[in-house]
């Protein structure tokens, strides 16, 4: 499922076969703001005009849309715009002077038709509601198509390290299975074990989409320099020279997490350092653990980050620079933080280092019950 960006404006098609510029509708539209935004005003005097402007227009919010005369024409247009260009997030309003073109109930339904202002006897009032029930209806469904497509595109995104980890050692069995033998076990229970891990993440991620708790029994206390130094083995890394640039270093401390969570994060992290200094020879990636503070810093001595995207990077789909990137993974990161009580923070020099730091609560062991 793609996703919508809003514009910066309400979008507003208006088919009138009539003079539009002095009717109390438009007058109402052009001085309207409805959720921070003013509206945009399409003024088209026929249906084959509007069929382009659909064509090539994605975010239209709303269509007005006069049924005066022939309503067949334009609800072969509104059935048009369902099911032909499958645009089902507009909102579609009538506006007519005659009883008699009313839609019934069965047209309504058939044409997914969500209100009607009449021409005459009508206030600005209503024009008003009428218009910002319509536009608030086509912010609802963005929003949550929105939230569908970053859920289906995070576990995507979540999902392809342990799977690459699988067809990695997968693929080694096959090449070598004479020699290895004995050894051949432990490459199956690490694919068995990268498997369970993404499924694990599955299930939390769908846990937090729902606003489920995170559930704090399933907690194991481990080290924080462990965690560091397992998620820098077991990543996978390009080749030996990448692998070389990362280091981990500190003070220990225990904390109180899901160590696969704790991982994740970190792969996430070392990923994003290691796409930037790639190319860079001296260039180097430091983890570090922090006993006073209770952090985990992740460093890199890469080209930095503008001042003016550090407020954006945990934003879901933002990318700076970053080729075939989603978006989706330092958003990850941030609500996994917040899930554990915790939280991460981001600063950068242009030009000299980026370092994020994962602040962990104090440690506090449950009882249970």
């Amino acid at each position: 499922m793609p996703r919508h960006r809003e514009s910066l404006v309400w979008k507003v098609v208006c088919i009138s076969g009539e003079l539009f510029s002095n009717d109390m509708t438009r007058l109402v539209l052009e001085k309207m703001i409805f959720l921070g935004k003013k509206i945009e005003v399409f003024d088209i005097k026929s249906i084959d005009e509007a069929r382009k402007i659909f064509k090539k227009t994605k975010d239209i919010a709303l269509l007005l849309i006069d049924i005066d005369h022939d309503k067949s024409e334009g609800y072969k247009f509104i059935y048009d715009i369902r099911d032909k260009y499958h645009n089902h997030r507009v909102k579609v309003v009538l506006r007519t002077g005659y009883p008699v073109t009313l839609p019934c109930k069965t047209e309504i339904e058939n044409y997914n038709i969500d209100g009607y202002i009449p021409k005459e006897v009508i206030t600005e009032a209503q024009i008003e509601i009428t218009v910002m029930t319509a536009l608030r209806g086509y912010h609802q469904v963005i929003s949550v198509e929105n939230v569908l497509s970053s859920l289906a595109g995070s576990i995507a995104h979540e999902m392809r390290t342990p799977l690459w980890q699988v067809h990695g050692n997968l693929t080694f069995l096959c090449q070598n299975f004479a020699e290895l033998k004995n050894s051949a076990l432990t490459y199956l229970n690490d694919s068995n074990q990268a498997v369970k891990n993404g499924l694990r993440i599955i299930d939390l991620t769908m846990a937090a989409i729902n606003e489920k708790p995170v559930n704090k029994r399933s907690f194991q206390l481990i080290s924080a320099l462990d965690i560091c130094n397992e998620a820098v083995s077991d990543y996978a890394y390009k080749d030996a020279e990448l692998r070389s640039k990362v280091s981990v270093m500190g003070s220990d401390f225990q904390i109180l997490v899901d160590p696969v969570l704790v991982k994740y994060i970190l792969y996430n992290l070392i990923g994003n350092a290691l796409y930037y200094v790639q190319h860079m020879p001296k260039a180097e990636i430091v983890i570090s653990t922090f006993l006073a503070t209770r952090q985990i810093q992740v460093r890199d001595t890469g080209p930095g980050i503008a001042p003016e995207n550090l407020s954006k990077l945990f934003d879901s789909f933002y990318t700076s620079g970053k080729s075939g990137g989603t978006g989706l993974g330092l958003a990850y990161c941030k609500r996994t933080m917040q899930a554990l009580d915790g939280d991460i923070y981001c600063e950068s020099e242009l030009g000299e280092h980026t370092a994020f730091r994962l602040s962990f609560p104090d440690l506090v062991v449950p009882k249970l019950a």
